[in-house]
């Protein structure tokens, strides 16, 4: 199963992922990065791998930020540069979130990237 990692700006990802799991049931292989106001770029990368490693990446990872430019997603970008089998998709919510979690297990990374750009067309951004 796909690997899904969050990054936001504050709680949002946290937050987001436990919302998603009141809906979609507790999931595996997903974890959070958050930039706070007090961690500098180095910090929060360092945040982000430590998430990065914890996860199983064999089936790729979809790495999903919030907001396209910000901080969470140029720390994507960095964890995308150095970790192969990635996809990063800027503009998540809470719908998206969810399409992804129930999806990840019937697709393969590029497919599950393809179809959140295709079912989010407004919201979804893709760096990679």
């Amino acid at each position: 199963m796909i690997a899904i990692l969050l990054g936001s700006h504050g709680n949002f990802a946290k937050e987001a992922l436990a919302s998603a799991q009141m809906i979609a049931g507790e999931q595996a292989n997903v974890a959070t990065f958050s930039l706070q106001e007090e961690m500098d770029l180095t910090m929060t990368i360092t945040a982000a791998q430590e998430a990065f490693n914890a996860l199983d990446d064999t089936a790729g990872v979809l790495i999903l930020t919030d907001i396209m430019g910000g901080t969470p997603a140029n720390v994507g970008a960095v964890l995308h540069k150095k970790n192969a089998n990635t996809r990063l998709l800027t503009g998540f919510n809470l719908p998206t979130l969810i399409e992804a979690l129930l999806s990840r297990a019937t697709m393969d990374l590029e497919e599950l990237t393809a179809h959140l750009k295709d079912q989010f067309p407004a919201t979804m951004s893709d760096l990679t």
